[in-house]
């Protein structure tokens, strides 16, 4: 038990040759099950007539089964063959060849002086001196008055005036603090709110890198990330971690994510590899980069919220099951240079109206537009020289233009 759990978590494919026999073994259907819990490729391999009933019906009514013709002794071996070899190939990550690109200067940013707060100097107002009278006068004047009196009224309003405009000066500073604290205070409540939306911290973006949302395997020369584990929804893949170029993402980085609505991906990456963003059932939007060059196995697979997808011109290869049932993608900006699209690839996309395929097309996978109910018209190019007779099946609508 343990050499076939073991076995089976190490492979890339599971080969189940089918019969009458294997529909009697519990031990074939544990197996199948087991390898469909860890996300195997699995080929059924059909020897004789027996039909797929129970447990075997219900794993492998979606896999794609090699039928061999015993009668006229066609084995279909090089099918079989080239099928595994395309699963093998695909399920190893790639890593980047190229150098690691310089990090571009810092723009200059000019430096302004700091803003002084205008200091406005107390206004000396002129005090006519009083006119001299004879001294005879100036005292009837003060016995006449009533040693009680209150000062004029126009002294008082002076007094008033002078005191104000010495305190201005102290008013316009400390108003100009309050507001430098005000505005200080909403930028770290707004800085903080980003954080928490980004990794669930406390402190948001104060205390949380980049490189802290997301696992990854540091080598000598690059790093690989192998899982997001982040909360926020838009999702911006780091191009470079401790000083490393991000070269290549793992099998699984965003794998039955609900969270995640956009992810922008990093140009230093050559491929979106197997289940990358397989069942991220919110996601709306992922920018791909021009440097991608090939889209893994069921790499969009039941991404049910995602509505237009654009495949850069540096995409040659689709993957099967790449974007099996998006059921609400209506949308393909289809790479000019793809070679490939692999079996399944865009089965079941019911929103689908037009296909624009390019010149550069070379095979097109079984069942790889199959019950694309809306398809009404499909651009394809002569370069195709076998259209498999399930590419388009369920497609009642369409029309095929040269």
């Amino acid at each position: 038990a343990d050499s076939i759990t073991n076995a089976i978590s190490d492979c890339a494919v599971l080969l189940v040759v089918y019969s009458q026999n294997s529909i009697k073994s519990s031990q074939v259907a544990k197996e199948i099950g087991m390898a469909d819990r860890k996300h195997k490729y699995i080929i059924p391999y059909k020897i004789d007539d027996t039909e797929p009933e129970g447990a075997f019906d219900y794993y492998l009514s979606v896999c794609q089964w090699i039928i061999p013709d015993l009668e006229n002794g066609d084995y279909k071996i090089e099918e079989l063959c080239q099928v595994v070899k395309n699963v093998v190939v695909h399920s190893k990550p790639m890593v980047n060849q190229t150098q690691k690109a310089a990090p571009a200067a810092p723009e200059e940013q000019s430096v302004q002086p700091p803003v002084r707060p205008v200091v406005h100097k107390p206004v000396q107002i002129p005090i006519q001196p009083a006119v001299q009278k004879p001294v005879q006068q100036a005292v009837q004047q003060a016995i006449s008055q009533n040693k009680a009196a209150k000062p004029p009224v126009k002294t008082n309003k002076a007094r008033k005036k002078k005191k104000r405009i010495k305190w201005m000066p102290v008013i316009a500073l400390a108003s100009v603090v309050c507001l430098c604290l005000i505005v200080g205070i909403v930028s770290l409540i707004l800085i903080v709110k980003k954080g928490n939306e980004a990794s669930g911290n406390p402190f948001g973006n104060l205390f949380v890198k980049a490189e802290d949302l997301f696992e990854y395997t540091e080598y000598e020369g690059y790093i690989i990330i192998t899982s997001y584990v982040g909360t926020a929804g838009d999702v911006e893949v780091p191009s470079e971690i401790n000083g490393k170029t991000v070269s290549a993402l793992g099998s699984k980085v965003f794998f039955d994510n609900d969270t995640v609505t956009s992810v922008e991906l990093p140009d230093t990456i050559v491929e979106i590899p197997g289940y990358a963003f397989y069942e991220c059932s919110n996601l709306t939007e992922v920018i791909i980069p021009d440097s991608v060059k090939f889209i893994g196995i069921h790499a969009f697979e039941d991404c049910i919220s995602l509505t237009s997808i654009r495949l850069p011109n540096s995409v040659v290869t689709i993957g099967d099951f790449a974007f099996n049932n998006c059921t609400n993608l209506s949308e393909v900006n289809m790479s000019e240079s793809v070679e490939t699209i692999g079996m399944y690839a865009f089965t079941s996309c019911e929103k689908l109206e037009t296909m624009d395929l390019p010149d550069s097309l070379v095979s097109i996978g079984d069942m790889s537009f199959a019950y694309c109910n809306s398809l009404t018209e499909v651009k394809l190019p002569t370069s195709v020289q076998n259209v498999p007779k399930t590419a388009f099946m369920g497609c009642n609508s369409v029309n095929f233009v040269r």
